[in-house]
């Protein structure tokens, strides 16, 4: 059955259509522009992540790298690590040296002080003794020889016994005249060491009896019979004296002489 719309019905109708039509038509085209834009959006975005991944490449390098720069750092602080240590051991080393070094300091102190307390005992007995140690040294370079024929002047061949009977008057008469004929014999090797050991015993003589002391029998003084005996050597008899073979020695409260120099003329 027909039924018959009125025509403000129906042209409200088509209205409204045309409306929602409109409406649909206008969404559609804010749907492509917004498309559009999601579109310009995501190509930004896109370029953004590369330009992003560019930069931190840069930065960092890409992953590889970095794991690289990683295991380098990780070895680099682990010889760090070991310097640290080894820098340690230095330290601990160098504080055990230095306490051996004020040890040793130490030690130096104390041994430059008895250095200095021997020094000094040595520089007394060098002052007092000096000439006893020449003597006996004299004394051992003789030759077995003239060590036996001073048997009985030197009864003790020790430093002490050497001195002791050295300085004895008699004894040192007894070694003067000994000394007189082998100078006058000119044949013993030791007649040297014989005129040294003589002296230095003679001056250490001379100490206990300050009453004897040398001749200072020189060259060119003129021959006299009352201070010196002529070696049998001598060209002349009488003049100026050439040479003094044996210096004799004199009592200086007779002024007379003891023993007379032996010299060639």
């Amino acid at each position: 059955m027909y039924i018959p719309i009125e025509e403000d019905a129906l042209q409200a109708c088509q209205h409204s259509v045309e409306m929602l039509e409109n409406k649909i038509a206008m969404l559609q085209d804010k749907n492509h522009i917004l498309k559009k834009k999601g579109d310009t959006l995501n190509a930004e975005a896109n370029e953004m992540m590369k330009l992003i991944e560019s930069l931190k490449n840069k930065l960092f390098g890409n992953d590889s790298e970095i794991s690289k720069h990683k295991e380098i750092l990780s070895k680099k602080i682990v010889t760090i690590e070991q310097l640290d240590s080894q820098i340690d051991a230095l330290k601990q080393a160098l504080a055990n040296k230095d306490e051996q070094s004020k040890s040793s300091l130490t030690e130096l102190n104390v041994l430059s002080e008895k250095y200095a307390m021997i020094q000094t005992k040595i520089d007394y007995y060098r002052d007092n003794f000096s000439d006893d140690l020449n003597a006996y040294r004299i004394y051992n370079e003789l030759s077995h020889t003239t060590k036996d024929s001073l048997s009985g002047i030197f009864k003790d061949n020790s430093i002490k016994g050497v001195i002791s009977c050295g300085i004895q008057e008699r004894n040192i008469n007894n070694l003067w005249e000994y000394i007189k004929t082998e100078v006058v014999n000119g044949s013993n090797p030791d007649i040297h060491r014989l005129i040294s050991l003589f002296e230095i015993l003679f001056s250490r003589f001379s100490l206990a009896f300050p009453q004897y002391k040398r001749q200072k029998t020189i060259i060119g003084e003129k021959f006299d019979t009352q201070l010196h005996i002529k070696h049998n050597s001598s060209i002349n008899v009488s003049g100026q004296i050439e040479s003094v073979l044996l210096q004799g020695y004199l009592n200086t409260k007779t002024d007379k002489a003891v023993k007379q120099s032996i010299i060639k003329i």
